[in-house]
Formats: structure tokens, C-alpha cells, sequence
């Protein structure tokens, strides 16, 4: 249960929030070498929620506008250690977006939108020798979704697609130079693909240098509901690393990346009404550093991480929208035996571009916030934790027009049984 305070700046209104998920997982070992699992899961949530004033491009207070989301689904796997693993999942989903007419200021809003996916696949790893090691494997996905307005089908579609792939490890030389490639050939029913491709040179354990293809192809959301775009292309990904990784000791670990990410036809939404299309060109530069100690003599953990990146539309010679250029993290915990634990973390966003109303751009300011987090082993089953989020009621804005305000408190226990 929670009430969450409107993103409409200075607004005092709150919308209540509310969410219940559970899932059962069965694992089945027949002898040391097969395992079977069998897991179900269901979740729905129920939430009165703010909306976009399109005139200004910034949120707007609503009364009982609610969205509801409901899913449900399982999985199957059966793998044998070494060999082969074999997965089979259901998952189907609803989401409604409802508000009467009195209330939405004589229009009402009747959205429903109903989706199932299943998904299959096989991997397996014929050769294991000292020298390589080669995986293989296929996959099928089904998608399928129905979207209704005022109880009337507007589309109905569905998508499949197969994939095999091929992954070699080469160990050239022990314990100095191993070598990683592989190739996936993915089709499609509705959306044009393409061939990916990985390689990477790992040396001494530490350092490794890695170039990568992908793509994402865009859902059947994105396409053909009330905010798609049927002529979306998929994005295709370059990606090029290198990485440094080093457990330093028992207490410290470092690690570091440089990267270099291209991407054609990224989806984006945007404009008025909101519709999703794709961005032609686009590239993304930067560095990421991570590291963690743990202090012996007083009981206390540190992790520390630093990211900056230049993320640029070619096409446009601009910043992409909402992706800040700094981003930072630092926490400390403070162990006090084995039951009882306090921390301390701070999160910081650099500013960024976004868009406002009359299709100018701006740049939302930068924020840091301090969250404070207690965690107490009441039994051997059962944890109490505590977490309060943005301890200095700082209020800022996660998008142009769009604020979190004050400091939210949660409180809870886990059990174990």
C-alpha cells in the first residue's frame, strides 16, 4: 500500500497505490546431474495516477484516473549440468486505463489492453575441451495483442519470431589470452532483422576488449496501439568495451569501462499527442567505475560509482532527451553484529536535456539525494527492514514538469518459511 504525491509541482494531492505479487517455485534434482524447475508467478497492481498536460508539456493533477495491471504466467526448465537447458514460458498481461466522463472533464477513458507472450528455448554445449568451449542454441517467441476502446477491438496482432546462435570461448593461451565469438541469426514475421555478431579478447582475467552487434525490434505496443507507429524499423546496436575487473583482495574490488555505443533507429516517444518513432543516428560515449571495500577492523562496507556519458543525436547534432551526462552513487554500511545494519546512500543526476511545450528544448537541473536504510535479523526467518528515500525532501523534477516532492518512508519484513 502507498500514496504517492503528485508530480505537479507544489500540488498537495496524493494517489493512492496499491500492489500484491507472489510467486511459487518447485526445483527437482534427479540425481546430481538433472534438475527440473517449475515457477509461477502473479502480480497486480491498482493505481490512481497523475497525466501530461500536452499544452505545456508538463504533468497535470486528475481525479480517479486509474491504471490497472494485471499478469500472470509460468516457466518450465529442465537442464542437465554441462550439457543442454531447455526453457518453456507463458506470460500474459492486462492493463486498463479507466476514468469517467464527469471526472475527465466530460471525456471519459475506456482503454484496455490485453498481450500474451510464449517463449521457448534450447541451449546446449556440445564441445567442452581444456582449449574451447561451444555453445549453441535456438529460441521461439510468440506475441500476441489485443487493444480495446469503450469495449471495441481496435487492432489484434500478433508476432513470432525463431533465432539460433553460436558462441565459441578459445582458451589461446591458460590463464593469459581467452578468445570469445559468436554469431545470432534472429527472423521475424511483421519486422526486418539482422545478423548479430560478438567477439572479445579477455587478458590476464582482467582486461577485456569486446565489439558487439544487436538490435531490439519494437513491440507489437509500440506498433499498433493508440501511441504506435506502424512504420517503426528496429534498432540496430554497435557496441565497443574496454574493460578493466580486479579483486584487488578480500576487501577490495575495482572495476572500470569505457564504451562506445551507436545505434540506428532508436524509438523514442514524443510530440502531441505522444507516438513513438525512431531516431536515425545516434551515439553514446562514456565511462563507468565501480568499486567496493569492506572494512575488517569496523565492520563497514563502502561501494562507490561514477558514470559520465556524451549521449548525442546525430541526426539532429543535439543531446538525447532525458539521459543525464553524470551519474553518481556512494554507500556506506555499517554492520553492527549479525542482526542489525544501518546505511547511508547518496545518488547523483546530472542535468539533461528534455523537451517542453512548442517543441523547444531545456535543460532540467541536476539533483542529489540522500537515502537512509536499516535492516534488523529479527529471527532466523524473519527480517525487518526500513527505508526512507530522499531523507532532505528535496524537490525535483525526473522529467520537465514532472516532480518528485518530499521524502518518501517505507517499512516492511521478509519471511523466510
Amino acid at each position: 500500500q502507498a500514496q504517492s504525491r503528485s508530480p505537479v509541482l507544489d500540488s498537495d494531492k496524493y494517489y493512492p497505490e496499491q500492489i500484491g505479487s507472489g510467486d511459487a517455485t518447485a526445483l527437482l534434482k534427479f540425481g546430481n546431474d538433472f534438475n527440473a524447475i517449475f515457477r509461477v508467478n502473479y502480480s497486480n497492481d491498482e493505481t490512481k495516477i497523475a497525466t501530461t498536460d500536452f499544452t505545456t508539456f508538463k504533468a497535470a493533477d486528475t481525479e480517479n484516473f486509474s491504471v490497472s495491471n494485471e499478469t500472470y504466467g509460468g516457466t518450465f526448465i529442465l537442464k542437465k549440468k554441462d550439457l543442454f537447458q531447455f526453457s518453456v514460458s507463458g506470460q500474459s498481461t492486462r492493463r486498463l486505463f479507466l476514468q469517467n466522463a464527469n471526472d475527465g472533464s466530460g471525456t471519459a477513458t475506456d482503454q484496455d489492453f490485453r498481450g500474451k507472450l510464449m517463449t521457448s528455448r534450447l541451449d546446449i554445449e556440445p564441445l567442452t575441451t581444456d582449449f574451447v568451449h561451444i555453445f549453441a542454441g535456438l529460441n521461439y517467441a510468440k506475441e500476441e495483442m489485443i487493444s480495446l476502446d469503450t469495449e471495441v477491438v481496435q487492432t489484434d496482432n500478433q508476432n513470432q519470431n525463431e533465432g539460433v546462435y553460436v558462441k565459441a570461448d578459445l582458451n589461446i593461451a591458460p590463464e593469459v589470452l581467452l578468445f570469445e565469438v559468436g554469431v545470432r541469426h534472429q527472423t521475424s514475421k511483421l519486422i526486418e532483422l539482422d545478423n548479430t555478431y560478438q567477439a572479445g579478447f579477455t587478458f590476464h582475467k582482467m582486461f577485456k576488449l569486446e565489439y558487439s552487434t544487436g538490435f531490439k525490434s519494437p513491440s507489437l505496443f509500440q506498433l499498433f496501439s493508440s501511441y504506435g507507429n506502424k512504420d517503426l524499423k528496429s534498432e540496430k546496436a554497435k557496441t565497443t568495451s574496454f574493460s578493466f575487473e580486479k579483486k584487488v583482495s578480500d576487501q577490495l574490488f575495482l572495476s572500470a569501462t569505457v564504451f562506445d555505443s551507436q545505434f540506428e533507429n532508436l524509438i523514442v516517444i514524443k510530440g502531441s499527442p505522444q507516438r513513438y518513432e525512431n531516431v536515425s543516428s545516434t551515439r553514446t560515449v562514456g565511462t563507468e567505475f565501480l568499486g567496493s571495500f569492506s572494512s575488517v577492523d569496523t565492520n563497514t562496507d563502502y561501494s562507490l560509482a561514477v558514470g559520465y556519458q556524451e549521449p548525442r543525436d546525430l541526426s539532429l547534432n543535439n543531446w538525447l532527451v532525458r539521459r543525464p551526462l553524470r551519474t553518481a552513487s556512494l554507500k556506506v554500511n555499517q554492520n553492527f553484529g549479525d542482526q542489525f545494519s544501518l546505511a547511508a546512500q547518496i545518488n547523483h543526476t546530472g542535468s539533461r536535456r528534455d523537451r517542453e511545450a512548442g517543441g523547444r528544448y531545456l535543460t532540467i537541473d541536476d539533483y542529489t539525494l540522500l537515502n537512509l536504510i536499516a535492516n534488523f535479523k529479527w529471527t532466523d526467518d524473519a527480517t525487518v527492514f526500513g527505508r526512507i528515500d530522499n531523507a532532505t525532501a528535496l524537490n525535483y523534477q525526473t522529467a520537465y514538469g514532472f516532480y518528485t516532492q518530499g521524502t518518501q518512508y517505507k517499512a516492511g519484513m521478509n519471511f523466510n518459511f
